[in-house]
């Protein structure tokens, strides 16, 4: 299982060789309910096998392209009793992702030319995902979450402790360090912040945080999600001169966090970060009313698919659970919207809010009524398109086509 981060969410898309696989699960997390995931799942994967024959493939192209997710029926008790709020399988020919996710959502299996992504765009979006770090001398945990839930984040290549961090042959080791360093001649390191205890070895500490900060690197690359600190006080200081992830909030999680469960961790978190998040999507909203009839804010689908994959969006807004179906060519720059889907259909929203992702945008997945006017999506962009292409455009065709 993969943290399924803004830079995983590049490496899933360059995965992609069609036809792609996208499997949605929402799954129980304990209980006996937990013995319905592997039999939704099975469904999931038969109505994936019924889509990928209308596609024309043989028997045996099928069974090997389903292997990876028709392997976890046979026997994986231990995989089934411990997931979160849903289960996003994806298959390819160049191979397969899995991710537990503190998203739920609803069952849904989709083959196309490429993943379907939509159901993740809430974790992605504007007010999507933060971080918590649970961080002590002896433990490190770390957890993504939304407004909803919490997942802890399996850790690879992370030290699990100071002692582990600084290679201290023994605690006894690490015990006369800080006895030493709080007699004469001890650390010199400067941090401000109440309560830090003089006898504490804070050099050793401030080192700790340098190579815990270098681990976590890999997880939060490309990321700008809010991070929540959980220590005691005096660590809280001398973490956020040794971290460089530049979206540290200045609250924290004060006391040790030790036996703190994460849905404890997930109730002191969210009221930090909420207000973060409320006040992001607040100030888009403001812009794009600014913007509107400038020229640089737009709710015309036909417009901002081509923007997004041009890179022109900067904002985006898309109402949760609704589909656009249709087919973008870029090399022609034609767009077709159909009315039921058609079987080499993509959903247009979900295209347009990957592309604004990958392309450094900001994407908000909101409810119908936040939106910032009546329309399935709305955009503000970098800079204002031509007039010949807002008003009446002239390199793009748009076709809406209803069978």
């Amino acid at each position: 299982m993969q943290l399924l981060s803004k830079a995983e969410l590049r490496s899933l898309i360059e995965l992609a060789d069609g036809p792609c696989v996208s499997l949605y699960l929402p799954t129980q997390v304990a209980g006996p309910e937990t013995r319905q995931n592997p039999i939704l799942f099975k469904n999931l994967v038969r109505e994936a096998e019924a889509q990928l024959q209308d596609t024309g493939l043989s028997s045996s192209e099928i069974a090997s392209l389903l292997e990876p997710a028709t392997t976890l029926l046979e026997g994986h008790f231990e995989f089934w009793q411990h997931q979160d709020q849903g289960l996003a399988v994806f298959l390819t020919r160049n191979g397969s992702r899995f991710y537990r996710l503190p998203l739920s959502f609803d069952a849904l299996a989709v083959v196309n030319d490429q993943f379907h992504l939509t159901p993740l765009m809430p974790l992605f979006s504007g007010t999507g995902y933060f971080y918590v770090l649970a961080l002590s001398q002896e433990h490190v945990r770390l957890f993504q979450a939304t407004e909803h839930a919490i997942a802890e984040i399996p850790l690879e290549d992370v030290p699990k402790n100071i002692e582990e961090a600084l290679q201290y042959d023994t605690q006894e080791d690490l015990q006369r360090r800080q006895a030493t360093a709080s007699g004469v001649g001890g650390s010199s390191g400067t941090y401000h912040g109440q309560g830090i205890d003089p006898t504490i070895d804070k050099e050793s500490i401030h080192q700790y945080f340098l190579v815990l900060n270098k681990a976590l690197h890999p997880y939060f690359r490309e990321e700008s999600a809010p991070l929540v600190l959980a220590c005691v006080e005096y660590q809280h200081p001398i973490f956020k001169s040794a971290s460089k992830y530049n979206h540290l909030l200045d609250q924290y999680i004060a006391g040790s966090p030790e036996l703190s469960k994460p849905e404890e961790l997930h109730a002191a978190a969210w009221p930090l970060v909420e207000p973060y998040f409320r006040e992001a999507q607040a100030q888009a909203v403001n812009q794009f009313h600014e913007l509107r009839g400038t020229g640089k804010a737009d709710v015309q689908l036909e417009q901002i698919v081509p923007a997004a994959y041009r890179g022109q969006i900067d904002t985006l807004f898309a109402v949760a659970d609704v589909h656009c179906w249709g087919q973008y060519d870029p090399d022609t720059d034609t767009l077709e919207q159909h009315e039921p889907n058609q079987p080499e259909d993509s959903d247009l929203l979900n295209f347009a809010a990957v592309q604004t992702l990958l392309q450094g945008g900001t994407v908000f997945v909101v409810d119908r009524e936040e939106m910032p006017e009546d329309a399935p999506v709305a955009a503000i962009y970098r800079y204002g398109l031509p007039t010949e292409v807002t008003d009446a455009p002239a390199s793009n065709t748009h076709r809406s086509v209803q069978s």
